[in-house]
């Protein structure tokens, strides 16, 4: 069992509800949903570019999943993440907009995002102590040798490479694609998530997903507000 501390907007809005038909499943409920019709991908080819974005759920990274350490149990967890998000107060993101990421399609900030970049840090040293160690085979599957130096520190000490100064905040949207695939994508998730990129994005909640078994679709298992009004 792995545990994720992600951003995820609120179940209810229609960011949640946009996001989840493109992948075409509810990561709450974990039931599927129909996905949009998309230009230039059929419908079976749309399922199979989404497929991985949507096991893991709509999402952007804050912990990467981990295992639980041998003296942690879920309980704590959960109420080390209620405690922590109720003293915090939520974080400013700003605009979103489409992107290519390295091949694959994601919603990104489109300006700087230093204040989540921060509670990310945060958030990435506060919950370490809840995390197993890697085994070696967790480890290899990260391809230690494609990762810069500081990446591999980060991997062995915090347990994943893209942290700290080599954090990307990212809402996934798809799997790696060629460029052109990958631009017709992008352009599409421009205009279908337009009504969103236009309003500035701020995380409100730390939410917490898990992976009940090596393979199985992540679900949110709870949300816990960023409740410290802003002064």
């Amino acid at each position: 069992m792995r545990y994720g501390l992600y951003y995820a907007p609120h179940p209810d809005s229609a960011f949640a509800r946009l996001a989840n038909a493109w992948l075409g499943r509810d990561a709450v409920t974990d039931t599927a949903i129909a996905q949009p019709a998309v230009p230039g991908f059929s419908c079976d080819e749309f399922t199979e570019v989404t497929a991985e974005a949507r096991r893991y759920g709509f999402h952007g990274t804050i912990k990467a999943p981990f295992r639980l350490a041998d003296n942690a149990s879920e309980t704590n967890l959960l109420a080390e993440a209620e405690s922590f998000a109720a003293s915090r107060a939520p974080v400013p993101v700003g605009e979103m907009e489409a992107a290519t990421l390295h091949g694959f399609v994601a919603l990104v900030p489109s300006g700087d995002a230093d204040a989540l970049g921060s509670f990310a840090d945060e958030v990435v040293r506060h919950f370490d102590r809840f995390r197993a160690p890697l085994t070696p085979e967790e480890r290899a599957r990260r391809v230690p040798s494609t990762l810069s130096e500081r990446q591999r520190k980060n991997l062995d000490q915090w347990g994943y490479p893209y942290i700290f100064d080599d954090f990307g905040f990212h809402l996934t949207l798809s799997k790696r694609l060629d460029a052109e695939r990958a631009e017709t994508l992008r352009a599409f998730a421009n205009e279908y998530f337009a009504r969103q990129l236009s309003e500035p994005l701020h995380m409100d909640a730390l939410t917490l997903f898990v992976e009940k078994e090596p393979g199985s679709p992540l679900t949110q298992l709870a949300r816990f507000p960023l409740a410290v009004p802003h002064s």
